[in-house]
């Protein structure tokens, strides 16, 4: 199966930002920008609340969004190009190049070799190896990415789910005798700009077993709302 990179660009203008001249405006109220609180978003019938410091601008009958807000929870990257002037939306888990083979489809699944990536509400997840030990666990190796501003977050190791065979693998069915059961990696925060590195570790994985399966993990927002996001790999290796 062939797939086409998706990118989308937007010259010229940064949405969610709206630039006023300090001239006084003599205007009807329908020409005066406004913030509207009230303004809901909902993204595959989910509602999400913005973050602080995003504002919903209301001007001359048209709704102004923030753009990283928006592209993000549909799981595009922003990029500010300074020198060409430009915001860059750029997919990463779509992206996919001519001619280039990507995996197996089977049951409307498609899955894909490693390394994986996603973004979603600012943290992107790759899954980028996936090891078979003989002494009886299997490891996949993740990279996890903070982009959102004065945040943090933690890794839920316990969270981490391999389907495979119509057999779900967890953490907690590692023999506790095994050393490193858990990667102590994912102790620390992962806070803004940061990247932590490391490893879950699951039950083995037999020479019976297909080579794929989908995996799912969830990271939490360390403060009072405990957000969870989850993400969901359809791997093969």
């Amino acid at each position: 199966m062939k797939k086409n990179k998706i990118k989308l660009f937007l010259t010229g203008a940064v949405f969610g930002s709206i630039i006023f001249s300090s001239t006084i405006i003599y205007a009807n109220p329908n020409t005066i920008p406004s913030i509207a609180s009230w303004v809901k978003y909902t993204f595959n019938g989910k509602e999400k609340s913005l973050p602080e410091g995003y504002s919903t601008i209301i001007y001359e009958g048209h709704t102004y969004v923030p753009a990283r807000f928006v592209a993000e929870e549909l799981g595009a990257e922003v990029v500010w190009d300074e020198k060409s002037k430009t915001v860059r939306f750029e997919t990463k888990d779509d992206v996919i190049e001519d001619d280039e083979e990507i995996g197996d489809v089977e049951d409307n699944v498609e899955y894909k070799s490693l390394p994986v990536s996603k973004l979603i509400n600012g943290i992107n997840v790759e899954v980028y190896d996936l090891l078979k030990h003989e002494d009886g666990y299997t490891k996949i190796f993740l990279r996890i990415k903070n982009t959102n501003q004065d945040e943090r977050y933690q890794f839920d190791q316990e969270s981490v789910q391999l389907k495979v065979n119509n057999e779900i693998l967890t953490n907690s069915d590692v023999d506790d005798r095994l050393p490193f059961k858990k990667d102590k990696s994912w102790y620390k925060d992962i806070e803004e700009d940061m990247t932590q590195e490391g490893y879950v570790m699951l039950p083995k994985l037999s020479d019976e077993d297909m080579n794929k399966g989908t995996l799912t993990l969830d990271v939490i927002k360390n403060d009072r709302s405990q957000e969870r996001t989850s993400f969901t790999f359809n791997i093969k290796w």
